[in-house]
């Protein structure tokens, strides 16, 4: 959250490496600045704050990439379309499995969590 907030405003973001942002689109140099050892962020803060053009391309790429591909609104269509396409079965297997199956599903969960099982003759479970 706090990375996509820092790069929608338009700042530089330097943070350390390896990240999970490259899985997302993201890459070092173009949208972000990283940085493996602690010691290089003072040497790299005050580079990019000598090198505004540098600066700029990059804080404003990643700024443009977020707006476009990682509002709340752009992602939550991205998951309503997963969601549709995974279709019902796979969202919820357990749905189909059978009866012994579920019954010792709760009884694997409830005997974990130390909470006894009670079910009803004539339920499901």
């Amino acid at each position: 959250m706090r990375v996509f907030e820092v790069m929608a405003s338009g700042a530089l973001l330097i943070t350390a490496l390896p990240n999970e942002i490259s899985r997302l689109g993201f890459n070092e140099g173009v949208h972000f600045v990283g940085y493996r050892d602690e010691r290089d962020i003072v040497p790299l803060i005050r580079s990019y704050l000598n090198n505004e053009p540098e600066r700029l391309r990059i804080s404003q790429a990643a700024r443009a990439k977020v707006l476009e591909e990682h509002t709340y609104d752009t992602r939550v269509d991205r998951l309503l379309g997963q969601l549709q396409t995974a279709g019902r079965a796979k969202l919820a297997p357990a749905r189909s499995w059978p009866a012994h199956r579920v019954r010792l599903m709760y009884l694997d969960f409830f005997s974990s969590v130390g909470l006894p099982v009670i079910v009803e003759k004539n339920s499901r479970a």
